[in-house]
């Protein structure tokens, strides 16, 4: 799939970000906040010896004018954060349905920090509301997230975009498919011999089921197919075993030039082609092997005896099964 705009990079929008937060200042929605990370650090230690969640006492919020005033001459360093209303937050999530958080339970959270860098919660609020994003689609991992969110839109009198909260892929143990322990970027299995379009056929499915219930199924159809009500509440596993049967299906149906081609790629990085080893010669190999590789990589890795002299014969194996009448089969295909 390809983007139909530019790409926004946050950091190069920090001083529209700033500007947004001086207006939440001016409209009394946000407020300077001078405690010391020390200080905070400090309350959280004293919180969890007490055994209860922390959650910032608004202390900031209470000061006076002047007091605020004679702070910010003195160059005292602040933070700012968003004041919570009262009441609750309530919005219907395209996945999940109605979804309420009480506002008691959020606190006054950090817009800027004391160095004037704005946080995330304020940034993509303000890139998507710029860029007239109309749906917010994510895991949902940021569910709680949201109301945070909705509430900076209402403060600024901007219209809340619609919000999908997808389930996340757990790995084969079940744990939160992690980079830290799992490879996650499209080019980890783009070098390890999976084809993007089976990649998106089998991500597509993780937590969606089409009507027919196909498992192989072209670009075109699912983005045709997908629809948000099919989408499953509960996280997907991430399971490598059917991204392989995927991907060798795909294999199989795909053009065998194609996959030559491809082939050939891995080959030249492995230092194994020559002049023997061209594009017909490999396409003769994939013919062979198509049926029974799961990626791109199996080529190379199991059939590397077609592309690479052995370093020693296994003579009495040779003698054992060689069969005259299979020559003529090899003459064919090399």
């Amino acid at each position: 799939m390809e983007a139909d705009e530019p790409i926004v990079y946050q950091a190069l929008n920090i001083k529209r970000h700033r500007e947004v937060v001086e207006e939440l200042l001016k409209k009394s929605k946000a407020y300077y906040a001078f405690e010391t990370p020390e200080e905070l650090e400090a309350k959280r230690k004293e919180a969890a010896s007490r055994k209860v969640q922390y959650k910032y006492n608004r202390a900031s919020a209470e000061l006076s004018r002047e007091t605020i005033d004679k702070y910010l001459s003195e160059g005292k360093p602040y933070a700012v954060r968003f004041s919570i209303p009262e009441g609750r937050t309530e919005f219907e999530d395209i996945v999940h349905g109605n979804t309420v958080f009480n506002n008691s339970e959020i606190e006054d959270f950090v817009l800027m920090r004391s160095d004037g860098s704005p946080v995330f919660q304020i940034a993509v609020v303000v890139d998507d509301h710029d860029m007239k994003i109309s749906h917010v689609i994510r895991g949902d991992d940021h569910l709680s997230n949201t109301p945070k969110q909705i509430l900076l839109y209402r403060a600024m009198g901007w219209e809340v975009p619609q919000f999908a909260h997808l389930p996340m892929l757990l790995d084969e143990q079940k744990k939160k498919l992690s980079k830290r322990r799992n490879p996650v970027a499209v080019e980890d299995y783009k070098s390890k011999g999976y084809l993007s379009e089976a990649l998106f056929n089998f991500l597509t499915l993780l937590g969606f089921a089409p009507e027919d219930n196909r498992e192989i199924v072209s670009k075109n159809d699912l983005i045709r197919m997908f629809t948000f009500e099919r989408v499953n509440k509960k996280s997907a596993v991430f399971d490598m075993k059917k991204l392989d049967w995927i991907n060798s299906e795909y294999i199989k149906s795909a053009d065998e030039n194609m996959i030559a081609n491809l082939v050939k790629e891995k080959l030249e990085d492995m230092k194994l082609t020559n002049e023997s080893v061209n594009l017909q010669y490999v396409k003769n190999v994939v013919s062979l092997m198509k049926e029974r590789v799961s990626t791109i990589n199996d080529f190379t890795e199991f059939g590397k005896y077609f592309f690479e002299e052995p370093s020693k014969f296994d003579d009495k194996g040779l003698v054992k099964h060689w069969n005259p009448q299979i020559k003529p089969v090899f003459a064919d295909y090399f």
